[in-house]
């Protein structure tokens, strides 16, 4: 029989939470990385020894013709985005386990007469399905609700 916390999928609580936070710092990091590439694409002339593309203008003034050049980067929009706002709703279910620390200790500390340090308590948890009257829903119920609300940062 397949039962207990191993196959109810029960994570640490930090991993639960960190996951999405991850997320949102990759995608930022995506983002700028997309916004450089855009940037050394439009900018600069990869076969001309990378120097700034520019648009050559010219116009007469006073009865003489006059020539300037203006940064393609200067005519076109940056897309200089980043993320303001990120909010996570999630319905956590915790449950407190028992974990041996005893197993963690190395050989050389276990031939010691060194008393096993006893059993630590820690919470552990799964995602719940929303409750409501959902398709999928299990009946489980949420004993924890968690929002989490990342915004930008000031350095």
């Amino acid at each position: 029989m397949n039962t207990g916390l191993y196959h109810t999928g029960a994570t640490d609580l930090h991993h639960i939470f960190l996951a999405p936070l991850e997320a949102v710092v990759d995608a930022e990091i995506l983002l700028a990385q997309k916004i450089k590439a855009f940037i050394l694409e439009s900018g600069f002339d990869k076969e001309n020894d990378n120097k700034v593309r520019t648009v050559h203008f010219t116009y007469t003034a006073q009865d003489e013709q006059r020539e300037f050049a203006v940064p393609v980067l200067t005519l076109l929009p940056l897309p200089l985005l980043s993320i303001k706002d990120a909010q996570f709703d999630m319905q956590v279910n915790m449950l407190s386990t028992k974990e041996d620390v005893g197993n963690v200790q190395s050989p050389a500390l276990l031939q010691a007469d060194t008393p096993t340090p006893p059993a630590k308590t820690v919470l552990k948890g799964y995602l719940s399905p929303k409750s409501g009257n959902d398709a999928g829903h299990t009946g489980l119920m949420a004993n924890m609700k968690v929002k989490l609300q990342l915004g930008e940062a000031d350095l």
